[in-house]
């Protein structure tokens, strides 16, 4: 018995495609066929569901950075007209790899929409690494390669009946095997994510906090109760969120040998000081609801962080740096906080707090990926100079964003 597909051999350093089904060329309008295009696709009607199983090292996705930007836009835009998308990671990535492919698919992960689990790694074939990309009922894409790190692969592509359907059993199996990558929090569940921050900053280990400012751990306690009172934030809530928000201090000042180190991205700060309002990100994920400070309020606490930074001697910030666009595209507005063989917490700057339906936050305790994402916050941090991580320096760097960086004109004193 034979089955008609297409065969295409591809040299992953010369040609790339963003493979996606166009709305004309879904069932009842046709035969569905590839469409390649460099620029965002159209995308199938909602309802669709896309499953994929990827072997090997993925360094096709981020070796050119166009080719991810156009990757993801197709993507969100696959998944933003009310598409769904499974994916089964094996994790047996070089370490230096792993984070650095991962960090790309979080941002679909972060809609809720796209959800990622992982296998171990002698589940795969050997000497052969194989991507399986499912839409479900309309179209197979099989890649193989060689486990080798060749650029060198063949994919087969089909839409016969009988294999959708076969492929999709076996992917259903896998899917038993599989675990789920990320614990997801939803702002209907901030009180979870409270008790997973104080459960989490018990463990006592090596850290880095990549985030666009630290604000739990600048603001004193009784500016916290303050916020949330004149946000109407009273009772069990308020109190809970105070444990987390002292819990987390605490950690911050524990004194152990364990270093806690700061990586700020400096055009993150920028843009916060250009804007009327601040939220508060980690303390809005607590109660449930955003939480803002004024651009004042805000320049004020980076003027006690220049202070901070000038003595000698304080608990807060031990080690920390400003870090470059150059250092960082890759994160764009992503933050974590990562501890070396414990967990990974991670979430976009919450512009998207506005939606329930997306997640808040995400967490994981697999320790192949949060050792993978500890080793590439080390490798941002070992790739700036040693004179940049000086509390001297970063203390004018601040003072200099200030100066540079306008009030907004609705806050300028008259």
């Amino acid at each position: 018995m034979t089955f008609p597909c297409r065969i295409l051999k591809v040299n992953a350093k010369r040609e790339r495609h963003i493979h996606t089904f166009s709305s004309r060329e879904m069932p009842g309008n046709g035969t569905p066929s590839l469409a390649c295009s460099a620029m965002p696709p159209l995308c199938p009607p909602p309802g669709q569901e896309l499953i994929l199983l990827l072997e090997g090292s993925q360094h096709w996705l981020i070796e050119d950075d166009t080719y991810s930007d156009v990757w993801e836009a197709a993507n969100l835009a696959f998944l933003n007209v009310g598409n769904h998308i499974r994916v089964i990671h094996t994790i047996d990535y070089h370490y230096d790899m792993l984070a650095k492919v991962m960090i790309t698919w979080i941002p679909l992960y972060l809609t809720g929409k796209a959800l990622p689990f992982f296998v171990s790694p002698h589940t795969q074939s050997g000497s052969i690494n194989q991507g399986l990309l499912l839409l479900k009922d309309k179209m197979l894409l099989q890649s193989m390669s060689p486990a080798d790190e060749s650029f060198e692969s063949t994919t087969l592509a089909t839409n016969n009946e009988h294999l959708l359907s076969e492929s999709y059993r076996l992917l259903q199996k896998s899917m038993r095997y599989a675990i789920p990558l990320f614990s997801f929090y939803y702002r209907a569940e901030h009180s979870k994510y409270g008790i997973f921050l104080s459960q989490m900053v018990k463990l006592d280990d090596d850290q880095y906090l990549f985030m666009r400012f630290p604000f739990v751990n600048i603001i004193p306690s009784i500016q916290i109760q303050g916020i949330l009172t004149d946000n109407s934030i009273n009772g069990e809530t308020r109190n809970k969120a105070m444990q987390t928000c002292r819990a987390l201090k605490t950690d911050v000042r524990r004194d152990s040998g364990h270093h806690f180190r700061y990586l700020i991205p400096q055009s993150q700060l920028a843009e916060l000081l250009s804007q009327e309002y601040i939220m508060l990100d980690v303390v809005s994920f607590i109660v449930g609801q955003p939480l803002y400070i004024s651009n004042k309020v805000f320049r004020d606490l980076l003027k006690k962080m220049v202070t901070m930074l000038s003595q000698d001697s304080h608990q807060i910030i031990r080690e920390v740096v400003l870090l470059e666009d150059v250092h960082v595209k890759q994160l764009k507005n992503l933050n974590m906080l990562v501890k070396k063989n414990t967990c990974l917490s991670i979430f976009n700057s919450p512009e998207h707090y506005a939606s329930g339906n997306e997640p808040l936050v995400m967490t994981t305790t697999e320790s192949t990926f949060v050792h993978s994402s500890y080793l590439f916050c080390e490798q941002l941090w070992n790739n700036t100079l040693p004179q940049t991580r000086e509390h001297t320096y970063v203390a004018r760097q601040l003072e200099i964003l200030m100066e540079t960086v306008p009030v907004p004109t609705s806050q300028q004193e008259s």
